[in-house]
C-alpha cells in the first residue's frame, strides 16, 4: 500500500477525535455535456472482511456520512456545475469501528469514499465512487485486571501425564495489555510431588488464533470440517540458550484494496499467498481458571463451548526458552523461573500484521501462552520426560503505553491545505483523477 492511496488525517482513534478533511471537485468533460446527478456524498467507514477465493463477507462497523451537495427537491436529477466542496468528518472517541487489521483471510480498514450519484449509465452504473485508505490504528485500552503478585503462589493446578509424577504449578501469565515492543514476564513455580524429580528447563511460545464465525459462509467454499488438529510445539529444551523472538515467520506481502466504480462494497485481494500460515479445525479454549479453583489437568484441546465445525488459523508468534538454571526454595521444595520476551514490533500498513486481541460478529482473535517444561525423573541425564502445563491467554493491544502517552500530550490541528477528490463529469463513461 503506497502513500498515494492513503488519505491524511489528524487525531488518534478512540483516544482523542479523529478529523478527516478534504475537498471534492467536479471537473468538465472535454464535450461540456452535462451529467445529471442526485447528489453528492462523503463518508468515513469502517469495514471488515472476510476474504476468499469463492467469496467475500463484508460488514461496516461504523460510518460517518455527510451530503455535499443536492439536487432540488422538485427534480429528480440536476445538473451538476463545476464546484469545490471542502468537508471536514469527526470520528468520535466512542467509535465502534477497530483498529487496522491485515490478515491473509480477514481485513478490517477505514476508508474515506466520496460518491456522485447520477442517472444510470450503461457499463458505469448509476454511481462513481472514490476512496483511500485511513491508517488508523486504535488507542483504546479494553477493561483488564492488574497481573496478581505473590510472595508465596498458590499452585492451583497440576500436570496428568501417564508415567509421569505429578508436578502442581503456578503460571503467573500478565493480565495487563502488551503492546508492541513490549517486554512480557512470565513467573511459574513448579512443584513436584516426587522428591525425585527435578525441573530442567522450560519453553514458551506464544499462538495468534483466528477464529471465524460459524453463523458465516467460509469463503473458501470448502464445507466445515470436525477434525482437531495439534499445531507442533518444537524446542529443544535442553539448549539453555537466551530468549529470542520465534516463529513469526510470515513472508511478507502487500495488500491492494480496491472498489468497484458503482458499487461501495471493498475487493480486498492479497498479491502474495502466506506459505507459513497454518490453517487447522480447533477450537478455541476458555481461559485460565481463577486462582481459586481446585487442582485440574491442562485443558483439552479438543474440549470447548464452540462448535466442533469452527474453523481456526493458528500462527506461532513469539517463543521463549528459560537460560541458567531454576531457583529452589529448599524448604518448599519449588521451583521457579521467569521466562521474558519482547513482543513484537508494528508492521507496516502495507504488511500482514501481528494483530491485536479482537472480537466481532465475523471473527474472533485471541492470543494465547503455551509452556512445556522438561524434567528429569532419574539420575540419568536420558532420564527426562516433557510435561505440556496449561494454556493462558493474554491480551494484546495495538499501542503500547509510551505510544499512547505521546499521543495524548500531542496537539491536533486543520491542515492548511487539504487533499481533494476529482470527479470528472462524463455522461459517457466514469474517469476518476487523483490529485495532491
Amino acid at each position: 500500500m503506497t502513500a498515494l492511496r492513503l488519505w491524511p488525517f489528524e487525531g488518534h482513534l478512540a483516544l482523542t477525535p479523529v478529523t478527516v478533511h478534504g475537498v471534492v471537485r467536479t471537473l468538465p468533460d472535454a464535450d461540456l455535456k452535462p451529467l445529471p446527478t442526485s447528489s453528492i456524498t462523503v463518508s468515513v467507514k469502517c469495514i471488515e472482511s472476510r476474504v476468499g477465493l469463492r467469496a467475500n463477507v463484508s460488514r461496516i462497523l461504523a460510518e460517518y456520512s455527510k451530503v455535499l451537495w443536492s439536487k432540488p427537491d422538485d427534480q429528480e436529477f440536476a445538473d451538476v456545475p463545476l464546484l469545490e466542496l471542502p468537508f471536514r468528518i469527526v470520528i468520535p472517541t466512542d467509535t465502534p469501528g477497530f483498529s487496522t487489521s491485515l490478515f491473509l483471510e480477514y481485513r478490517c480498514v477505514w476508508r474515506v469514499e466520496a460518491v456522485l450519484h447520477h442517472i444510470p449509465l450503461p457499463v458505469v452504473g448509476h454511481r462513481q465512487i472514490k476512496h483511500f485508505q485511513l491508517p488508523l490504528i486504535s488507542y483504546a485500552l479494553p477493561p483488564f485486571a492488574p497481573t496478581p503478585s505473590f510472595t508465596l503462589p498458590p499452585l492451583h493446578q497440576q500436570t496428568h501425564k501417564p508415567g509421569v509424577p505429578s508436578v502442581r504449578y503456578t503460571v503467573n501469565a500478565p493480565t495487563t495489555p502488551i503492546g508492541p515492543l513490549d517486554m512480557v514476564s512470565v513467573p511459574i513455580y513448579l512443584l513436584p510431588l516426587d522428591p525425585g524429580l527435578t525441573v530442567r528447563s522450560a519453553s514458551a511460545v506464544v499462538e495468534r488464533r483466528i477464529q471465524f464465525s460459524s453463523s458465516v459462509a467460509d469463503p473458501s467454499g470448502l464445507p466445515p470440517s470436525s477434525e482437531s488438529l495439534t499445531i507442533p510445539f518444537t524446542t529443544d529444551l535442553t539448549n539453555n540458550s537466551s530468549t529470542s523472538l520465534a516463529s513469526y515467520s510470515q513472508t511478507d506481502a502487500t495488500v491492494s484494496v480496491a472498489a468497484s466504480e458503482d458499487s461501495s462494497n471493498p475487493t480486498i485481494t492479497p498479491h502474495t499467498f502466506f506459505p507459513s500460515q497454518s490453517t487447522v479445525h480447533q477450537p478455541l479454549l476458555p481461559p485460565r481458571p481463577p486462582l481459586g479453583d481446585e487442582l485440574s489437568p491442562p485443558q483439552s484441546s479438543s474440549s470447548s463451548s464452540v462448535p466442533s465445525n469452527t474453523r481456526v488459523s493458528v500462527v506461532q508468534i513469539a517463543t521463549t526458552q528459560s537460560s541458567g538454571a531454576f531457583s529452589l526454595d529448599p524448604t518448599r521444595g519449588i521451583f521457579s523461573k521467569t521466562l521474558t520476551l519482547q513482543w513484537p514490533e508494528s508492521k507496516s500498513y502495507s504488511r500482514w500484521q501481528v494483530g491485536s486481541t479482537l472480537q466481532s460478529d465475523l471473527v474472533s482473535i485471541r492470543f494465547y501462552l503455551r509452556i512445556k517444561i522438561v524434567v528429569l525423573t532419574g539420575s540419568s541425564s536420558s532420564n527426562t520426560q516433557t510435561l505440556e502445563l496449561a494454556e493462558q491467554e493474554l491480551l494484546i493491544v495495538p499501542t503500547n503505553d509510551a505510544e499512547r502517552r505521546i499521543a495524548a500530550s500531542q496537539s491536533i490541528s486543520d491542515p492548511e491545505n487539504p487533499r481533494r477528490f476529482d470527479f470528472l463529469l462524463q455522461s459517457t463513461k466514469s474517469a476518476l483523477i487523483s490529485t495532491f
